[in-house]
């Protein structure tokens, strides 16, 4: 839903394509450009939210970090339980320790767009559908542009 992101990606896949020599775009320019992309989406997501929600990266999206793209409403809030409860000693930022419930950190996640939920042949993304009940989702896919840096798929 933003174009300007796609120009972003066809741009660094050029450049790709032109740091080799490449009179055309190719494979390899298209994987190195998604990796670098993906890499550049996480971190505009963990900056664009960093004060909201400091630390996002290492506490929580680092999580998905190999799964897989899709997970069952159980998987995800066993994968999320293991991010609030986490008993290793170390100090945690203030917005994850007060979080009580997997629920609330999957609506973050869906609201910041991270997650979209999926079900009766539908995707469901914050910016599209802000009010959707998460409730009603079948599964949960990481988004696209996150799953490169993550090597989820």
């Amino acid at each position: 839903m933003r174009p300007r992101e796609v120009l972003q990606f066809c741009r660094l896949a050029a450049e790709k394509a032109d740091q080799r020599g490449h009179e055309r775009i190719l494979p390899e320019d298209l994987y190195d450009a998604e990796k670098e992309f993906s890499q550049w989406k996480i971190d505009d997501l963990c900056n664009e939210f960093l004060f909201a929600y400091p630390g996002l990266k290492e506490e929580i999206l680092q999580r998905f970090y190999g799964g897989p793209a899709r997970l069952s409403p159980d998987k995800l809030r066993h994968l999320l339980e293991d991010a609030l409860t986490d008993p290793r000693k170390r100090e945690r930022p203030f917005w994850l320790e007060n979080l009580s419930h997997t629920d609330i950190l999957a609506q973050i996640l869906y609201d910041i767009g991270f997650l979209r939920g999926t079900g009766q042949n539908k995707i469901w993304q914050s910016s599209q559908h802000p009010d959707f009940d998460l409730s009603r989702a079948e599964a949960f896919n990481v988004h696209p542009a996150f799953r490169s840096y993550l090597r989820i798929g």
